[in-house]
């Protein structure tokens, strides 16, 4: 049975293989990841060949291609439950235990659904951040929102051992509101999660560690999972008057691929395609927190509902950890980056303020010797031209510093800083130039 159906089967998987690659790399992706998903059709073309060419073989080597593959299947497929094993809380509890031993702290294991429940008992007006990308899907919006509820009490990340927590200011940002109440700004801080402050508490983010140590006022406008076409429409929207330097955090683990997705979003492209174009949601907050509710209580909503059984599976059949283990993604970096910084650029020297751009790299670094993301000298070469300063933080960070997993946290790092790499940074930044 085995020798009499192998071919057909191999052929109709084959087939079945090209079409997703197909539908991921030119529709979902409109192209921009042909790169990466090459190898995918390469490998689709090599089966779909091989599995008309097994046609013409006889039974018994059908039934040994069928044994060996069966056999590679099932190593794969072993291979990735180990994969999925390591990242479970199972795993994590040596790390765990490690963590408790070093630091002297209990680590919150709770899940956030839990912490969250439990955070509402003090505080029945709690809430989780509602981001500006997760709007980016939503075509019916007369507004497109770019920060979050004002004057709102959020329960965000764990990374450190603890749920982070922070209060927004007037428009939703990271801050304590009076930032808002001086004439002058030494320091407006934007980017993604890293200018966000995820997953540590004030003053631990970088604005809040600028103004600490020099008792002058920063500005935190990041926003997690932010890419720069965001930022560029943040900036021109909330950039008060009288700032001295704008700091540019780039992160290069996903700034090119959330680029990608916001590209697509109507609203966000006239920032670019009109240097003019502006929403005024400056004076839109009260929409904006209308906005951002309704969408906190549909996330929340299907959060409880989510079958995580069901998600779990299908990562698991298409060998999720495996491949991002083995093929990392790769982002081209779009002709729109250099048009987005460039613009960002001319809005600053027309407001008198210096834009300094932070390149911000990714832990793997760390843990791989043979890392290299291929769009580092493109990026660095962009920014030179465009005559922005550059603050290398893969070399002064990675190269440079001692012991530099010091800077992440200690459960594994990979995500975000931890409070050492976050006032590392500041001072990074504070040091630039002086």
């Amino acid at each position: 049975m085995i020798k009499k159906y192998f071919s057909p089967i191999s052929f109709l998987f084959s087939l079945l293989l090209l079409i997703i690659v197909f539908y991921r790399s030119e529709i979902q992706w409109d192209g921009n990841l042909r790169d990466h998903y090459s190898k995918y059709y390469l490998f689709s073309f090599f089966l779909i060949s091989f599995s008309i060419f097994s046609f013409f073989l006889n039974e018994n080597v059908k039934l040994y291609l069928s044994i060996i593959t069966i056999s590679v299947l099932v190593s794969l497929y072993l291979f990735e439950g180990y994969l999925n094993f390591k990242s479970t809380n199972l795993s994590k509890s040596k790390i765990y235990e490690k963590f408790e031993r070093e630091t002297g702290k209990k680590f919150d294991k709770k899940t956030f659904i839990e912490a969250f429940t439990d955070g509402l008992q003090n505080n029945p007006k709690l809430i989780s951040p509602t981001l500006p990308f997760m709007f980016l899907n939503d075509e019916n919006l007369k507004i497109f929102p770019l920060s979050g509820q004002s004057n709102s009490e959020n329960l965000y990340c764990n990374e450190n051992g603890f749920y982070s927590e922070f209060s927004t200011d007037r428009y939703g940002f990271n801050n304590p509101d009076e930032v808002w109440l001086t004439k002058e700004v030494e320091y407006v801080i934007i980017g993604d999660s890293y200018a966000y402050g995820n997953c540590v508490n004030r003053p631990d983010d970088i604005s809040s560690v600028i103004r600490e140590i020099t008792r002058k006022n920063s500005i935190n406008l990041g926003q997690s999972g932010s890419g720069p076409l965001i930022e560029l429409a943040i900036l021109k929207e909330y950039l008060p008057k009288n700032v001295g330097k704008v700091v540019w955090l780039y992160y290069e683990g996903n700034d090119l691929g959330d680029l990608k997705v916001e590209l697509k979003n109507a609203i966000l492209k006239k920032y670019l395609l009109d240097k003019n174009f502006n929403q005024k949601l400056i004076d839109k907050q009260n929409l904006i927190n209308s906005l951002v509710k309704n969408k906190f209580i549909e996330n929340y909503n299907n959060r409880e509902k989510k079958t995580s059984l069901i998600s779990y599976l299908r990562k698991f059949i298409v060998l999720t950890n495996l491949r991002r283990t083995f093929i990392p993604v790769g982002f081209k970096v779009p002709s729109e980056f250099k048009e987005i910084m460039s613009l960002a650029k001319e809005f600053c020297d027309k407001n008198n303020t210096e834009l300094i751009f932070v390149y911000i790299p990714e832990f793997s670094r760390l843990k791989n010797e043979n890392f290299d993301n291929k769009n580092y000298n493109k990026i660095k070469s962009i920014i030179a031209g465009l005559n922005i300063d550059f603050i290398d933080l893969n070399k002064i960070l990675i190269t440079e510093r001692n012991d530099p997993k010091r800077f992440w946290p200690l459960i594994g790092g990979g995500a975000h800083f931890n409070d050492k790499g976050y006032f590392e940074v500041a001072k990074i930044i504070l040091n630039f130039k002086n």
